[in-house]
C-alpha cells in the first residue's frame, strides 16, 4: 500500500533531482565508429559530437553553473516536464546531437521532447552557448502534470 506522497511521486516523477546523475548516465556515439564506455549508460552524443568535444565540455560547463531554477527550466525544455522519473535519469535514454550552424551560430537550441533529443549548435564560446541556451531554456513550456 502506497501512502498519498509516494502514490504522487510515482505518477509526476520526483521533485528531487540529481544533476550530475544526467552526465554520467551516458553512452557515448560517436559517427562513425560507436563507442561505448562501460560507465556512461544512456546518453547519446550524435553527428560528430563526442565527450570531449568542445561543444559538449562547455555545455556541461554552463549547464553546472547554471543556479538549480535555471536546471528546472532546462529540465522542462529538454524533456517536457521539470520532474525526473522516480528511477532517475539512469532509466532515460538521452540524446545531444550537432545542429549545423556554420561559424558565429545565431540558432537557438531545439529540444524534441518526446525523444529526449537535444539539437545543439556547436557554438565557439561558452558566453554564446549559454546566451542561446538561456534564452531556449527561458522562452519555452512543457507539458507537466501537476
Amino acid at each position: 500500500m502506497f501512502h498519498p506522497t509516494e502514490l504522487m511521486t510515482l505518477v509526476v516523477g520526483n521533485k528531487v533531482v540529481d544533476w550530475t546523475e544526467m552526465e554520467k548516465c551516458s553512452v557515448i556515439a560517436l559517427t562513425p565508429p560507436p563507442v561505448t564506455l562501460p560507465s556512461f549508460q544512456h546518453m547519446d552524443y550524435r553527428n560528430g559530437y563526442y565527450t570531449e568535444h568542445h561543444t559538449i565540455r562547455i555545455f556541461w560547463k554552463v549547464f553546472y553553473d547554471l543556479p538549480t531554477e535555471a536546471k528546472k527550466k532546462f529540465l522542462v525544455f529538454y524533456t517536457g516536464c521539470n520532474r525526473v522519473p522516480v528511477t532517475g535519469f539512469k532509466n532515460m535514454h538521452m540524446v545531444i546531437q550537432k545542429m549545423d550552424g556554420g561559424p558565429g551560430c545565431e540558432r537557438l537550441p531545439v529540444a524534441h521532447t518526446c525523444y529526449n533529443i537535444l539539437d545543439l549548435p556547436p557554438y565557439s564560446s561558452e558566453a554564446k552557448l549559454k546566451e542561446k541556451l538561456l534564452q531556449a531554456i527561458n522562452f519555452t513550456s512543457g507539458f507537466g502534470i501537476v
